[in-house]
C-alpha cells in the first residue's frame, strides 16, 4: 500500500519499474506453492472494487499479472548470507525461482563443492534455479512472502568441513593496519669501555687501554648495508674492521639474501665459518605469524549443535561451540613429545560422546610440503698479520648447502653438503615423531685429500609426557654419537676425534607432587687417551617456601685421563617480586675445594631511566672476590659501572681493585628525521612532533612506572624494536593545550630487518569547539552523528561530531577558518560557521550562520 501513496502536492507516480517492488502490485500477500491449487467456491457477494481495479485507477494502466522479481535477503542456517533475486510466480510460471549466481554465492562457504557443482548444472538457460530443483538435492528452501526472505537450511551431511583453528588468534588483526617502515633509514651505535686497575704493583696499575666500537646500518627500500668498526688504544692505536655485507629480505617467500662478509647458516656436521661470498637462506622469522610446523588435525562429524571440550594429557585446554557437520579441529596447543588428546562432545540434547586421539610432536618437524634451505658460496676467512687482522683465502672456494622438507605431519627429512678443494662432506638427517616417542638421526661422510674417507653419525630418542598435574610429568632422552678417527669438517686442519663413541641418557620425573628428579649418565669410548670416560649424576629441584626453591645435585665420574671427578652442589634461590629483588646462594665441593657464592640483585620498575644494581661475593681456596654492578638505561644512552675487589687467600699476592665503566649511545635517522637514542640492536621507531605539539613533552607507552621513550628538548623520541614482530606504541602529551590535537592515541608497527619507522604526532589544530544543534523551532537535534568539514582547507581532516540528548556537542582538532556541519542521513550541510583568526582553546558557537537546511546552532 505504501507504494501507491504520494505526497499531497506531488504528481501521482507512474508504474514502478521492473524489479523495484518488494511487494507484488496491489500490496497482496503471495503464498507460494509447488503447484497451483484450485480455489474454493465462495458465496456470491455484492460487486466490490478489486485490487486490480484500484491499481488501474491509481496508476492509469492495468496490473501486470506476469512473474515479478523481488530482491530479498538470503538466510542460510538462520544466518544472513547476502541478497538474491527471487522470481515470484505469475502467468505460466508455477514455481518460485532464484537467480543462480547469487544463490551459489550465498551458500559457497557452507555447501560441499560437489553439491554446488550439481546445482550449477541444473541451472536454467535464463540463469535461474527452481526451488524444487534445490530441494531435490536434499536442501530445505522456502520463500517467506510475509517476511520477504529466502530461507535455506543445508543439512549437516551436505556441509563443508568446518575448520576450527584453535590458535588462529596468533595472527593479529592490527597487522593489516601497521605502519610501513620508512623508505630510507639508518643508525650508528657508539659503545665504549674504560678500565682502571689498582694493584699496588708497578706496571699493572692505572688506566687500561680505551676500547671503542662502532656499528651501524643503512636501509634503502629494504636493502640493508651493515658494517662495524673497532678501536683499541695502545702505543699504536689499532683499528679493526668488522664484517660488511648487503642484506635483503623477501618477506613473501621468507628468504634472506646476503652478499659480502657473511656468516653461513649450517645444519648437522657442517661448520659455521665466516666467509666472503653470497648466502641465500629461508628464514622463518621473516614470517613470524605463519605456521611452518605440522598442524594437529582431528576430524569428526557432528549431527547436532554441540559443545566440544578439549583435553590434552588429561588437562582441559579449550571449549569450542560448533555447528552440525564435518569438523576439522586443528592447531591445538600440543606439547613436545607424546600427547593424548580427548574430545568430550555434548550436543544440544545433552547426549555425551568421547573421542580419543594420540599424537607425537617434535619441535624440529616441518609441515608437509614446507621447505627450509640455506645455500652459500664464498671464500673462507683466515687470520693474517696484525696490520691486516682478517683476510680471505681466495684459493679455497667453499660451498655450503642444506635442504629440509616436511614429508608428512610426522616425518621431516633433509640433506646437506659442504666442501672446498681439499675436504668435502655430505650428510643426511631426519626427524620422526611417533606416539612411542621422537626419533632423530644425522649421518655424514667426509673425504679429505690427505686423510681419506671416514664417517660420523648420531642418533637420539626423546620421550616426553606432561600430564594434567606436575606429578605425572616425565621425560627420557637417549643419544649416541660415533665419529671415525679421520672424520673431518672443512674447518678442521687435522682430524681431532679423541672420542669415538659417546652414549648419554637423561631421565627426569616429578616426585612428591612438586619435586623434580633428574638422572644423567654418560659413557665415552676414547682414542689415544689413558682411559675411557664416564659420569653419573643425580639432581633434585624442589620449592621449599613461597618464592623460594632448592637445587641440589651429586655426581661422580672418571675423565679421559683416568682421574676421578666427584662433585656436590647445593643452591637456594629466593625472589621478592614486590621489592623486585632476587637472592641466590650456592655451595660447590669438587677437586678444586669448597666454593661459596651469594648474589643479590635489584631491578628498577622503571622501563627506562631507573637504576638496577647487584652485589656478588665469591669465596674459594685462592681468593675472596666482591663484585658490585650498577646499570642505568636512559632515553639516549646506557651506562654501567662495575667494581671488583679481589683479596688473595692462602697464597701471597696484592689486593686488586678493578673499576670498569661502559657506555653506549646512538644516532638514528628515518626519512629526513634525525634523533639521539640509546643503542639500537636492530630496528627502531622515531617519533617526531609537529604543529602545536612541536614544543610539548610527548611520552611513549606511558605507565605508572614511567615511559619507554620521550620527545623533549633533546629531540624526537626513539624506541628500539625487534624486527618482524607487531608492536603497538601509544603516545601521550600531558601538557598539550586544550584544542590542540596529537592525532591517533596509538600506532601499530611491523618493522623489517634493521629498519626505521617515522611516526609524526601533532597538527595545526588549536581550537576546542562547543555548541548546540537545534531545528528551526528551537528543538535540540538529539543523538545525531556527523562531521565538521573545512571550507578553508580542503586537506584538513574532518572532525567527528556527536550530539547528546540536548543537542550539545564538543569536538577538538580544528583551527581558525570556515566550516560546515554535515549530519549522517542528510544530503546537504545543516549549517556553516567561521572560527576567527588567532583563536586558541575553547570556542563557543554563539549564533547560527545562514544554512540551506532548517537547523540552528545555539550557544
Amino acid at each position: 500500500l505504501a507504494q501507491v501513496m504520494a505526497p499531497a502536492d506531488g504528481p501521482a507516480p507512474g508504474p514502478p519499474p521492473d524489479g523495484a517492488d518488494p511487494l507484488p502490485p496491489g500490496g497482496d500477500e503471495v503464498e507460494v506453492e509447488d503447484a497451483p491449487s484450485e480455489a474454493e467456491p465462495t458465496p456470491v457477494a455484492p460487486a466490490q472494487p478489486t485490487t486490480t481495479d484500484i491499481f488501474e485507477e491509481v496508476f492509469g494502466q492495468p496490473r501486470d499479472l506476469g512473474p515479478r522479481q523481488v530482491i530479498v535477503p538470503i538466510i542460510v542456517n538462520d544466518q544472513p548470507a547476502g541478497q538474491g533475486v527471487v522470481i515470484v510466480p505469475g502467468g505460466t510460471q508455477v514455481d518460485v525461482q532464484v537467480a543462480t549466481a547469487a544463490f551459489l554465492a550465498a551458500v559457497e562457504t557452507i555447501l560441499r563443492s560437489d553439491i554446488a557443482d550439481q546445482l550449477a548444472a541444473t541451472s536454467q538457460a535464463d540463469g535461474t534455479l527452481r526451488l524444487q530443483s534445490i530441494r531435490d538435492l536434499g536442501i530445505a528452501i522456502n520463500f517467506d512472502s510475509s517476511r520477504l526472505e529466502l530461507q535455506v537450511n543445508v543439512p549437516p551431511a551436505l556441509r563443508q568441513i568446518t575448520v576450527v583453528d584453535a590458535n588462529s588468534a596468533n595472527i593479529p588483526r592490527e597487522l593489516a593496519q601497521a605502519l610501513p617502515p620508512s623508505t630510507v633509514s639508518g643508525y650508528l651505535n657508539l659503545r665504549g669501555s674504560q678500565t682502571i686497575v689498582w694493584t699496588g704493583a708497578e706496571g699493572s696499575t692505572g688506566r687500561q687501554p680505551l676500547t671503542l666500537s662502532f656499528d651501524g646500518a643503512l636501509n634503502v627500500n629494504g636493502w640493508v648495508l651493515e658494517s662495524s668498526l673497532g678501536f683499541t688504544e695502545s702505543g699504536n692505536p689499532t683499528w679493526q674492521r668488522g664484517a660488511t655485507r648487503l642484506v635483503h629480505d623477501d618477506m613473501a617467500t621468507a628468504i634472506r639474501y646476503q652478499v659480502g662478509e657473511v656468516s653461513v647458516p649450517v645444519r648437522g656436521y657442517q661448520a659455521s665459518i665466516p666467509m666472503l661470498g653470497v648466502t641465500v637462506a629461508r628464514n622463518f622469522s621473516l614470517q613470524p605469524y605463519q605456521i611452518t610446523r605440522p598442524i594437529s588435525r582431528f576430524e569428526f562429524f557432528l549431527e547436532r549443535p554441540s559443545t566440544v571440550e578439549v583435553f590434552i594429557n588429561g588437562q582441559s585446554v579449550q571449549t569450542l561451540r560448533l555447528d552440525p557437520g564435518p569438523q576439522d579441529v586443528r592447531n591445538l596447543p600440543l606439547r613436545g613429545g607424546i600427547n593424548g588428546v580427548q574430545l568430550v562432545i555434548t550436543d544440544d540434547l545433552g547426549r555425551v560422546q568421547q573421542l580419543d586421539f594420540a599424537t607425537g610432536v617434535s619441535g624440529d618437524l616441518l609441515a608437509p610440503g614446507v621447505q627450509q634451505f640455506a645455500y652459500s658460496l664464498g671464500f673462507p676467512a683466515v687470520s693474517d698479520s696484525a696490520s691486516s687482522p682478517q683476510g680471505y683465502n681466495l684459493n679455497q672456494p667453499t660451498l655450503t648447502l642444506s635442504h629440509r622438507m616436511g614429508l608428512s605431519d610426522n616425518l621431516t627429512l633433509g640433506g646437506y653438503l659442504q666442501g672446498d678443494l681439499s675436504t668435502q662432506m655430505v650428510g643426511v638427517e631426519g626427524t620422526w615423531a611417533t606416539t612411542l616417542g621422537n626419533f632423530g638421526w644425522d649421518a655424514a661422510l667426509s673425504l679429505d685429500q690427505h686423510h681419506g674417507l671416514d664417517g660420523a653419525a648420531r642418533l637420539y630418542y626423546d620421550w616426553f609426557f606432561q600430564g594434567a598435574t606436575s606429578a605425572e610429568n616425565r621425560s627420557l632422552r637417549l643419544a649416541a654419537e660415533y665419529r671415525g678417527a679421520n672424520f673431518m669438517t672443512v674447518a678442521d686442519e687435522l682430524p681431532n676425534n679423541n672420542t669415538g663413541l659417546d652414549v648419554s641418557l637423561t631421565y627426569s620425573q616429578t616426585i612428591l607432587d612438586n619435586a623434580s628428579l633428574t638422572l644423567n649418565g654418560r659413557y665415552q669410548v676414547t682414542r689415544n687417551q689413558p682411559s675411557n670416560a664416564y659420569s653419573i649424576a643425580l639432581g633434585i629441584s624442589k620449592p621449599i617456601a613461597r618464592n623460594m626453591s632448592l637445587n641440589a645435585s651429586a655426581s661422580y665420574g672418571i675423565n679421559s685421563q683416568g682421574r676421578a671427578e666427584p662433585r656436590m652442589f647445593v643452591g637456594i634461590s629466593a625472589s621478592l617480586p614486590q621489592q623486585r629483588q632476587f637472592i641466590n646462594t650456592t655451595t660447590t665441593l669438587d677437586n678444586s675445594g669448597l666454593a661459596n657464592r651469594i648474589n643479590w640483585s635489584y631491578s628498577s620498575p622503571a622501563p627506562v631511566g631507573g637504576l638496577s644494581t647487584g652485589l656478588t661475593a665469591t669465596t674459594g681456596d685462592r681468593a675472596l672476590t666482591l663484585l658490585s654492578q650498577t646499570r642505568y638505561s636512559g632515553y639516549r644512552a646506557n651506562l654501567s659501572l662495575d667494581h671488583t675487589l679481589t683479596i688473595p687467600q692462602n697464597i701471597p699476592g696484592p689486593v686488586t681493585n678493578t673499576t670498569r665503566v661502559t657506555w653506549g649511545t646512538a644516532l638514528v635517522f628515518a626519512d629526513g628525521v634525525f634523533g639521539w637514542s640509546r643503542p639500537i640492536d636492530n630496528s627502531f621507531a622515531i617519533i617526531t612532533r609537529r604543529g602545536t605539539a612541536q614544543d610539548q613533552l610527548v611520552q611513549i607507552n606511558p605507565s605508572s612506572f614511567g615511559d619507554i621513550a620521550r620527545a623533549d628538548a633533546l629531540g624526537p623520541a626513539v624506541v628500539p624494536l625487534s624486527p618482524y614482530n607487531l608492536t603497538t606504541l601509544s603516545v601521550n602529551a600531558p601538557d598539550l593545550p586544550l584544542g590542540s590535537d596529537l592525532g591517533p592515541a596509538s600506532y601499530a608497527l611491523f618493522p623489517t630487518y634493521r629498519s626505521g619507522t617515522v611516526i609524526r604526532v601533532g597538527s595545526e589544530a588549536t581550537v576546542f569547539l562547543r555548541g548546540v544543534l537545534v531545528d528551526e523551532q528551537g528543538n535540540p537535534l538529539a543523538l545525531q552523528q556527523g562531521r565538521i568539514v573545512s571550507l578553508s582547507d580542503p586537506n584538513w581532516p574532518d572532525a567527528e561530531l556527536i550530539t547528546n540528548r540536548t543537542g550539545r556537542f564538543a569536538t577538538e582538532g580544528l583551527k581558525p577558518g570556515r566550516y560546515e556541519i554535515r549530519l549522517f542521513g542528510r544530503p546537504d550541510p545543516v549549517t556553516t560557521f567561521e572560527i576567527p583568526p588567532e583563536t586558541t582553546g575553547v570556542y563557543n558557537l554563539e549564533a547560527p550562520a545562514p544554512s540551506p537546511a532548517p537547523v540552528d546552532v545555539a550557544p
